[in-house]
C-alpha cells in the first residue's frame, strides 16, 4: 500500500512540476469588442506606430501618450464599424476599381504602378497590405457617401421655396427651340 501511495503521489508531483515552473506569455490581448469584430492589443500598437511615424515626419508636437492612444482606439473603433457596414451593404471593390486607385497613388508620386510598387517593396512595404488598406479605405469612403445621401431629406415646401427664387424661376421657364425654315417661291407663282 505505501507502494501504490508513493507512485501515485510522485506521478501526481511530476505532473504538476512542469505546470508550476512553465512561463506564461501573453501573445495578445482584446482591446475592444465591435459588434462582430475585435479590436487587438496588436492592432493598436501597429496603428500607433504609424501614427507616430506620420507625426514625426510632419514636424508637429505630438499628443500626451494618452490621448494618442485613446484617439487611435476610437478611430479603429469606428472603421471597425464602418467596415462591418460595408459588409452589411454588400459593398465591394473590384479589381479594375482597385488597379485605378493604385496608378492614382502612383501617379501623385510621379511614378508608373509598377515603379511603385518596386519602391514600395524596396523600403520594406508591402503590395499586399497597400491594396488591403485602400480597399479598406474605398469601402469605408463608399459606407459615409451612402450615409449622407440617405439622410437628406427634401420636403415640398423647401421645393416650393426654390422654385420662388430667381435659380428656381430659371429652372422652370420654358425652353423655346426655334426652328427657321426658308421656303423658296418660284416667281412665277400666282397667289391668288
Amino acid at each position: 500500500m505505501k507502494r501504490v501511495i508513493s507512485i501515485v503521489s510522485s506521478l501526481v508531483l511530476s505532473c504538476a512540476i512542469p505546470v508550476a515552473f512553465g512561463a506564461v506569455e501573453i501573445l495578445d490581448k482584446v482591446i475592444a469588442v465591435v459588434d462582430d469584430d475585435v479590436i487587438m492589443d496588436s492592432e493598436l500598437q501597429e496603428r500607433l506606430t504609424a501614427v507616430k511615424n506620420n507625426i514625426a515626419l510632419r514636424n508637429v508636437e505630438a499628443p500626451p501618450e494618452d490621448v494618442l492612444i485613446r484617439q487611435t482606439l476610437d478611430r479603429l473603433i469606428l472603421e471597425s464599424i464602418q467596415l462591418q457596414m460595408g459588409s452589411r451593404y454588400g459593398i465591394r471593390i473590384e479589381e479594375q476599381q482597385m488597379a485605378t486607385a493604385i496608378g492614382r497613388l502612383a501617379g501623385q508620386n510621379g511614378l508608373t504602378p509598377e515603379q511603385f510598387i518596386a519602391q514600395l517593396e524596396a523600403s520594406g512595404g508591402s503590395y499586399a497590405d497597400l491594396r488591403d488598406n485602400i480597399g479598406r479605405e474605398m469601402i469605408i469612403q463608399r459606407v459615409q457617401s451612402g450615409n449622407v445621401n440617405q439622410r437628406i431629406e427634401i420636403n415640398a415646401a423647401e421645393i416650393d421655396a426654390f422654385l420662388k427664387t430667381s435659380d428656381g424661376e430659371e429652372l422652370i421657364q420654358p425652353v423655346y427651340r426655334l426652328l427657321h425654315a426658308r421656303l423658296d417661291v418660284p416667281e412665277t407663282l400666282d397667289f391668288e
